[in-house]
Parts: structure tokens; sequence; C-alpha cells
């Protein structure tokens, strides 16, 4: 007899759960400005188990599986409605922080694009408007400072108080747009001492095109950014570099703002510099370091480990994993969870990789599904007990890991009932009971 892993049940398996994070992660973020957080997480997490549940029933179904019993499926059901409750739950208790969360700045410094593009979209110069704006609203002696960038990176003026600060600034744009140097550039200044920003330094940046360089060095940059505690708030102009900025933004503490027009940028500014930033996270995406990402990083571990957990049940009472009782599946699912969980928390957090990518790898996982298929290879012996399914009736294997028919041939009972085949879950072809099949 031969046993091999049914591939069919693990390729739809990962299909189904690849394809739900991608309607996943469009929903999530149709619904994350207008909806409750805690609510898209309960959501996204229902949508997988119902994703795990179609596997389950295209698996069975493609397999001749029986279907599982009436209380089998209630208690799947609800299983599916207590994923839900917990992704809301956890997604509630996961952002939930201690007095820390609004991040307090202690001085600001303005990082504004002054790339040939401005020419004409901002040929009034407008940005030293908004500039002045924020200092106009400062208290008298707040930190300041000054950076511009095109190409390279160069200091307007360092760090001085608001009220002493100039309110003109000549921006002589020309070259093209490099955001990963001019944040770089700020930030070693910042770590050095050469640009005493505090404990809590704010950048403003405003560009209105995309990095020249596509961001390569973004990572090392928000790196840089978590060792000085600064945020970073960004304006896009024009709507050019918006996805860019907003990501840089939402990695680095801050808040982004879009504008279509120049005259709107003095009212950007002082939106940004005024604005509680939070350190903001979810279970899903990237989470802006805190003094206790530690403790962040534990709870979305676990919270997520228990809802693939969770999903860990449904298949046990659903899943027809075959013919074989020496197979249990239980260790592999179990496996498969914990690197789910630990990837989204490591590969988004420590290794910067696209959130929508360890998304994927973490529904595969939890959704996978492992089936078992065993095959004759000889004629059996008068009395040899097989464990396989025979190929003239349905397959069953009941709904819990392990269950085992076994069959043997030339065996018959002779009793008027079916009580000991009940007992064995065994098929015995010329007895009493093969018609019951």
């Amino acid at each position: 007899m031969k046993r091999k892993l049914d591939a069919a049940s693990l390729i739809i398996s990962v299909v189904m759960g690849v394809a739900w994070c991608l309607l996943g992660a469009f929903l999530y973020k149709l619904l994350k400005d207008s909806v409750w957080m805690p609510a898209i997480i309960g959501i996204y997490f229902l949508g997988l188990a119902l994703a795990e549940l179609a596997a389950l029933k295209i698996s069975n179904a493609f397999n001749g599986s029986q279907s599982a019993t009436r209380k089998d499926r209630t208690a799947a059901l609800l299983l599916v409605f207590g994923i839900c409750v917990g992704g809301l739950l956890f997604e509630f208790l996961y952002e939930l922080t201690p007095a820390e969360k609004t991040h307090q700045s202690t001085s600001y410094i303005f990082l504004i694009d002054n790339s040939d593009s401005m020419t004409w979209n901002d040929p009034t110069n407008t940005r030293s408007d908004g500039v002045r704006s924020v200092l106009d609203n400062c208290p008298k002696d707040f930190p300041v400072a000054v950076y511009k960038f095109n190409h390279y990176c160069q200091q307007v003026y360092g760090m001085t108080e608001a009220g002493n600060a100039p309110r003109s600034i000549d921006f002589q744009d020309n070259g093209g747009t490099n955001i990963d140097l001019a944040l770089d550039t700020v930030l070693n200044d910042l770590m050095d001492g050469t640009l005493p920003g505090g404990s809590a330094p704010r950048i403003l940046l405003l560009s209105d095109g995309e990095d020249d360089d596509d961001l390569a060095d973004l990572s090392s940059v928000l790196k840089k950014a978590n060792d000085v505690n600064a945020t970073v708030c960004t304006i896009s102009l024009g709507g050019y570099g918006e996805e860019n900025l907003r990501r840089i933004s939402e990695k680095a503490g801050g808040i982004h703002i879009s504008v279509s027009d120049v005259s709107m940028l003095s009212n950007a500014f002082t939106t940004v510099a005024a604005a509680n930033t939070e350190a903001g996270r979810d279970l899903l995406t990237y989470r802006s370091p805190t003094r206790l990402n530690w403790m962040y990083m534990l709870m979305r571990i676990i919270f997520l480990s228990i809802l693939g957990g969770l999903m860990i049940g449904i298949k046990g009472f659903l899943s027809r994993t075959g013919a074989d009782s020496n197979f249990n599946p239980l260790p592999a699912y179990l496996a498969a969870v914990l690197a789910g969980a630990l990837s989204m928390e490591l590969g988004i957090n420590l290794l910067r990789l696209p959130a929508l990518f360890m998304q994927a790898v973490m529904c595969a996982l939890f959704v996978l599904v492992l089936n078992i298929r065993s095959s004759v290879t000889a004629e059996p012996s008068e009395g040899e007990a097989f464990s396989v399914l025979d190929p003239d009736r349905p397959a069953s294997g009941g709904g819990r890991f392990g269950h085992r028919d076994d069959y043997y041939p030339g065996r018959h009972d002779n009793d008027d009932d079916d009580s000991d085949d009940k007992d064995d879950g065994g098929y015995y072809p010329g007895t009493d009971d093969e018609d019951d099949w």
C-alpha cells in the first residue's frame, strides 16, 4: 500500500487562503478610514475562516468524502463565530496603549522639496508661507529647523527658536527628487548631535513627486527614525508620490495629508505640525515603534496563534484526513499556525517585508488542508487487514483527526444486525452488511 500527500487538497487550500488575502486586503483598504478597526479585523478573520470552510468543502467533495454530521457542522460554525469575535477582541486589546500613545513633539524639522518640478507646482513660493504659518503658531522658544532637498539635501538653517527663525525662505528649484537621501541626512544630523531635536523630534516633509530611487533605502531610514524617536509627517502636493509618502508617515508614526493645490499648503503644514500622532498599529500591518514594542510583538504572535488554533478546530470537525489511521495532521497544523503568526511579526516589523506578502503567507498557512491518499499495490491475502478506502464505496473517514476505516477482505459477519460493523467501522465484502454501503 502506498501513501502520499493529497496534492489537490493542499493546492485548493493554499489558493483559497491567498484569494481571501487579496480580497481581505481590498476590504481593509476600503474600510480602514471609515470603520472601527477592531470590526475590520473581525471581518477579516471571519472571511479567512469562511475561506477555510470553502477549501474543506471542495477538498472533501473532490475526494468523495461523506458529509460531516450535523453536530460537527454546528461546532465548526460556532468556531467560525468565535474567530470573528476573537479577531475583534484581540484587535481592541492590541490597540490599547498606556498613556504614551500621544507623541508630543520636542522640535519641528521642515524638509521641503525644491526639485525642478516645484518650479511649476509652486511658482509663487507658497511653501515658505506654509512654514511661516507653523512658526507663527508655535511658542516663541520652540525649536525649529529647515532643510531643502532635490537630488541632494541642504540645511537652510539649523535648530532655532521659532520666534527668531526667518519668515521667508528662497527655494531655488532644480534637480531631481531623492526623499531617502533627504530623510537620511536629517536623521544622521539628529543622531550625531549636529541637530539637537530633543527627545521626540517631528519631521514635516513636503514633496510633489516620486522618489528617484523608489525609496530603496527606506528600511534603514525608518530604523534611524526609530533610534532617535522621530516621527515623520508627510504632505503630498498634486497627488504625485502620494502612496510612498503615506507609507513613510504610517511606518514612522506620523500622519499624511494630500493637497491638490498650493493654496492649501499653509493649512496642511499647520495640521501636520499640531496633530497628536499615534503609534498606530493593527494585527495585519506594520507597527510603529514604541517603548513597549516587545509587549506588542508578543501580543500579535499570541493573538494570531489563538485565531489559527481555532481554525485548526474547524479542520478537526470537518476535515476528512484519509483512510490511514496512522496519519495525524495536528502537529503539521500547529506548526503551520505558529509559522504564520511568527511570519506576520518578524516579516513585517523585523525584516520590513511588504505586509500584503506576509498576510498571504499567513492566510495560506492558516487555511492549509492536509489529506493522505492510500492505494493498494498488491492483492491482500485472506484475512489480511488494510487501512484503505475500497474503490467501490464512498470514502468515509470521520471529522476527527486520525479516524480509521478498516477493510477486512474475506471476513463474514453472521450476525443479523450490524452492531459489530458499526463498532469497528469496517467494511466486509460478501457479508450481510455489504448492501448497507
